[in-house]
């Protein structure tokens, strides 16, 4: 059973993992199915209709869902689970992580920019500091940068807050088809792709994108 939630069902990395363990799973005999945790008004998350769904002969867990009490659900129900990201979780039956190797990522994208002579990329944020390994390790490639940055804020509407700032932005922002814009969240990605689908751009002949 893979478990997110409304926010991490934007996220193409974890859409990513959930499609190549939908298809591993498959090829063994196992069933492989989705849930997404709904939140409340108050922003936590709504456990019984995911507890019930535990009581459906579930033998392990793939956690997309960064929220303690999810954990300690699972922990209760005594299932075995994966969480996505999160390292330092003090949870008894949590049995593994998966994680992004940041670095052979970034040394992946930046030859990738050198093999197809990307002259710009265009990073996209929505705080401080997040892309500055990507920044200095393409400008010691000579690929030039430049930076667009999406105000942020903290509230439990930040994620539909970004996507629609970020829309905003680019229904307007000039696009350079050799340049590739490199993204610091996914919602910024989605938000990004809809307004440049919206002035009938297409992606890769038109832009580029990187999240």
């Amino acid at each position: 059973l893979y478990v997110g939630n409304i926010s991490v069902d934007f996220s193409p990395f974890t859409n990513m993992v959930a499609s190549i363990m939908r298809r591993r799973f498959s090829e063994t005999g196992y069933l492989f199915s989705r849930f997404t945790v709904a939140r409340g008004e108050d922003g936590a998350p709504e456990l019984d209709p995911l507890r019930h769904e535990l009581r459906r002969g579930v033998d392990l867990v793939f956690v997309a869902d960064y929220d303690l009490e999810v954990f300690k659900c699972l922990d209760e129900a005594g299932i075995p689970f994966l969480s996505e990201g999160m390292s330092r979780i003090k949870a008894k039956r949590c049995i593994g992580f998966v994680r992004i190797d940041g670095r052979r990522a970034l040394k992946s994208f930046v030859d990738d920019c050198r093999l197809k002579k990307v002259r710009k990329v265009v990073q996209v944020s929505n705080r401080a500091g997040v892309p500055v390994n990507a920044v200095r390790a393409l400008r010691l490639a000579g690929i030039k940068t430049e930076e667009i940055r999406i105000s942020d804020e903290h509230s439990l509407c930040r994620i539909e807050v970004l996507m629609r700032r970020t829309m905003s932005e680019f229904l307007s922002v000039e696009v350079d088809p050799s340049a590739v814009f490199y993204f610091a969240d996914d919602f910024l990605t989605a938000g990004a792709a809809g307004a440049l689908s919206d002035r009938g751009l297409r992606s890769p002949d038109d832009f580029k994108m990187v999240t």
